[in-house]
């Protein structure tokens, strides 16, 4: 009869997995994760708060039915590709999400244009780093990026949307909410 029993948390239980360095390694790459999720939630949880205000501020503001039919065939076009060519979600059950991501769109670009807000290269840089650092060669990640234009586009794209949820919280009434880490990662 085999039986099984909880492995010592040592160097040697870090070895194991590959982590150079023993426990002290283990624990700082384990600390530099979570700080890097709740960076990431915290950004995704402010942006949230931002484009909600901004939505709710907004809700009559009207926009291209155009816009909306091609955001719905992009929705769409995901839906397929994350769960197969079979699943086709009805237009009347995309169509508030798409008519809120095309009016959102239009909201951000226009105070990016506005405030003369300009893609932050190295904020741009800095988010490809932070992709790349979470794969074993983070080097190659970052050369797929720049040589990528649509990957980029994407990076910057999320950049300047960073940035405008930057300048709405500067110059907006703000109020802050202490949160613990698990209501973060919860609330996103």
């Amino acid at each position: 009869v085999e039986s099984s029993g909880m492995p010592e948390v040592d160097d040697e239980f870090a070895t194991e997995f590959g982590i150079e360095g023993g426990m002290e390694q283990m624990r700082k790459d384990v600390r530099k994760n979570l700080e890097r999720e709740m960076r990431g939630a915290r950004t995704n949880q402010l942006k949230k708060s931002v484009t909600d205000a901004l939505a709710e501020r907004y809700a009559d503001f009207s926009i291209p039915d155009s816009a909306v039919r091609q955001e719905l065939q992009q929705m769409q076009a995901q839906v397929r590709q994350q769960y197969g060519d079979q699943v086709n979600l009805p237009e009347d059950q995309l169509r508030p999400g798409a008519e809120r991501r095309v009016r959102l769109g239009f909201l951000l670009a226009e105070i990016a244009r506005q405030h003369d807000l300009d893609i932050d290269a190295e904020r741009v840089e800095a988010r490809i780093a932070e992709i790349a650092e979470t794969y074993d060669n983070p080097s190659e990640v970052i050369e797929l990026y720049r040589q990528n234009d649509q990957l980029i586009g994407q990076i910057e794209n999320s950049v300047l949307e960073e940035q405008v949820v930057d300048w709405v919280l500067e110059n907006a009434s703000v109020t802050d909410k202490e949160m613990t880490f698990k209501q973060l990662m919860e609330s996103v």
